[in-house]
């Protein structure tokens, strides 16, 4: 969770305060009140795709006077090929072909527009349904709360020109969901939480085929659309019924009847239940999970170009949604393709379509379900031949040893010696006890996910719980104890935010200060220990996620930020384990020693600020290599905090000097 999300809740409440009017004029345009702000209409997408190409920018896309064509966006030194083994994919070209020799990690390789996005129900009344921030421009050093729309009193925006450019869609969405809020029996509006709204799926959907009505059934957009994958010939039957229910939902919400006529689906390019089932297809397979800049799940976004991109659980590239642009654009912020490992010539692009934390099994089981393949990625097959993975071990219960020992899969029964990677020895453990804490974990992490908005409290009753017993047999490294640690970290964010509120004063977004100026503190255990998950989470993300993954570069953020948290300097000194000069060349192997601590003290005043510098510094880097350029929204945030680090390190330094004391660093 990023500390932009923790006061969400509070900007739902501000938001049901403030209204957009969209009534129609006689041009179907929103409408506003007689001394509101004048909107110009702009038919056109905000400008997302890059310049024309030079010999010095090997991200640019080809000239807007190319003859238009299916894919235009791709960029001149990529290209789209057709093999026997994955079908089609992106491709490096060849030096001889017009490619470079390497594309190096940070490069943005494309950016385009979605197709089609939108909010899940859980984000509708606390983000911009146009361009996905959490508020609007600043007055008087303010952010305005989000307006609502007053028609649907479902859809928020952040300013009359997200509105205005939301419009060419949200003038049929609007009137679908006033007729599907009647229709569910609810003439008042939308029930608190949104419990009558159609789910992301159905409106996702319904985006599209209004979009397609719009642009026309032979329109180059409608034509990527439909040459997208589908997979419905070879969908197992335990999906039929799902995708049946998905297929009735959406003939619903589009044409406001429980029996839709075929014309009434005609005009969308749908002129038989198979179209329809094919679409849905489509959507399921070729979808990407929206994302705000610090990686948190916010939605849905279809992209047929990025959908182009094969999978590989060990990637080169990643699908992102860093909001690059400094001034904030109306619209779709772009969704991004980042190469994160140096690519060469003649080089497939890969990403990977499922969460690279998780175990070999759980991905192998993702990717057929939905995707109807196997993988056979390095990463895969390395798993085969015994090699000790950290996202699927157990710790050697031998005396002296730090070793790891490879964890079966469960229901997996292998006549194959467990050995510790250390001592060599096998493994004295009780499998099936690890195993069953294991299944107890997943659950638990299944139900905390549930609460963690609506009941935080039983959220991190059940990750308090599960940690501790799960991390005397695994690593913080193995799931479920890597996902269940990352969400306790969010709620103990969430809680320290709370506390600060309580002292009258805020965590800002742009760091840990006080937006009062007030000198309240927290005392500094309380925040050590929120700094003690965050170093934990960020050495277990470290050995799981390579160099340059934007995952990596939101943990060093968060740590970084935390560590500019104001504490009370009054607390007892006590040893630190975590060193500020090792922490300067390598912030994550200097925290992996957390990672195994019963508890850890972070250092005090001057040390305190040499360690935040030092790891906001590092997550700068890796946040330029994850979300290419300049790093995205975070890694602005992190400038900044990097500037007021320095500032207070400054003073630090002039007290110090003053009292005729050592200056050190």
């Amino acid at each position: 969770m990023s500390f932009a999300n923790l006061h969400q809740a509070r900007a739902k409440r501000e938001a049901r305060s403030s209204f957009v009017r969209p009534t129609s004029d006689s041009n179907g345009a929103p409408s506003s009140d007689d001394n509101a702000e004048k909107v110009e209409v702009n038919n056109e997408p905000a400008a997302s795709t890059p310049t024309p190409p030079t010999t010095s920018d090997p991200t640019a896309a080809p000239s807007s006077s190319s003859k238009a064509t299916l894919y235009a966006q791709l960029p001149q030194f990529l290209e789209i090929r057709t093999t026997s083994t994955s079908g089609r994919g992106i491709w490096a070209k060849a030096v001889e072909d017009g490619g470079i020799k390497r594309i190096p990690a940070g490069t943005r390789l494309f950016a385009v527009e979605p197709h089609a996005h939108t909010l899940s129900t859980l984000h509708l009344s606390n983000l911009c349904s146009a361009c996905h921030r959490s508020s609007g421009p600043l007055v008087e050093g303010e952010p305005q709360p989000l307006k609502r729309c007053t028609k649907c009193r479902v859809i928020y925006y952040c300013t009359p020109k997200c509105q205005t450019q939301d419009w060419e869609i949200h003038k049929f969405e609007c009137t679908a969901l006033q007729r599907w809020i009647i229709f569910s029996g609810n003439k008042e509006g939308p029930t608190e939480g949104g419990a009558m709204i159609p789910g992301e799926a159905v409106r996702a959907l319904a985006r599209l085929l209004w979009t397609r009505e719009r642009k026309g059934t032979q329109s180059v957009w409608a034509q990527e659309i439909d040459a997208m994958q589908s997979h419905r010939e070879s969908l197992p039957p335990t999906s039929h019924q799902a995708l049946t229910l998905l297929s009735h939902s959406l003939a619903r919400y589009i044409t406001a009847s429980d029996h839709p006529s075929p014309e009434a689906l005609s005009k969308f390019g749908i002129n038989s239940a198979r179209d329809l089932l094919d679409l849905i297809s489509k959507f399921t397979v070729n979808s990407f999970t929206l994302t705000n800049p610090s990686l948190t799940s916010v939605g849905v976004a279809v992209s047929p170009l990025a959908a182009l991109i094969n999978h590989s659980c060990e990637p080169n590239a990643v699908v992102v949604f860093p909001r690059s642009s400094v001034v904030p654009q109306p619209g779709s912020d772009p969704l991004e393709v980042v190469a994160i490992k140096d690519i060469a010539a003649g080089e497939e692009i890969l990403t990977s379509y499922v969460d690279v934390s998780l175990p070999r099994h759980l991905r192998i089981k993702e990717l057929q379900e939905r995707y109807m393949f196997t993988c056979r990625c390095t990463a895969c097959s390395r798993a085969e031949d015994g090699t000790v993975d950290p996202r699927e071990a157990m710790k050697c219960e031998r005396p002296g040893c730090s070793g790891l020992i490879p964890l079966p899969a469960p229901d997996t029964k292998s006549g194959k010696k467990l050995v510790c990677s250390t001592c060599k020895q096998e493994s004295i453990a009780n499998l099936e006890d690890i195993l069953d804490a294991i299944r107890l974990g997943e659950e638990a992490l299944e139900r905390a996910m549930t609460f963690e908005l609506e009941e935080p409290a039983s959220a991190y009753k059940y990750t308090s719980n599960m940690i501790p017993l799960l991390s005397r047999h695994v690593p913080f490294t193995t799931h479920p104890l890597l996902a269940l640690s990352r969400l306790h970290l969010s709620l103990l964010i969430s809680k320290l935010a709370i506390a600060f509120e309580d002292l009258g004063t805020s965590l800002a977004d742009d760091g840990m200060s006080s937006k009062s100026g007030s000198v309240a503190r927290l005392p500094k255990d309380q925040v050590d220990e929120v700094c003690s998950a965050a170093a934990r989470s960020l050495a277990a993300v470290s050995a799981v996620f390579p160099e340059g993954h934007p995952v990596r570069g939101v943990a060093l953020a968060e740590l970084g930020k935390l560590l500019c948290v104001d504490v009370d300097q009054d607390a007892q000194a006590i040893e630190h384990i975590v060193s500020p000069a090792v922490a300067a060349s390598d912030p994550t192997t200097a925290f992996a020693s957390v990672a195994n601590a019963e508890a850890s003290s972070f250092p005090a005043g001057e040390e305190r600020l040499k360690l935040a510098r030092n790891v906001l510094l590092q997550a700068r880097a890796e946040l330029r290599r994850g979300f290419g350029g300049e790093g995205g929204e975070v890694a602005r945030q992190v400038e900044e905090s990097i500037r007021n680090v320095e500032k207070e390190w400054k003073g630090w330094r002039k007290v110090l000097a003053q009292g005729g004391l050592e200056i050190s660093g």
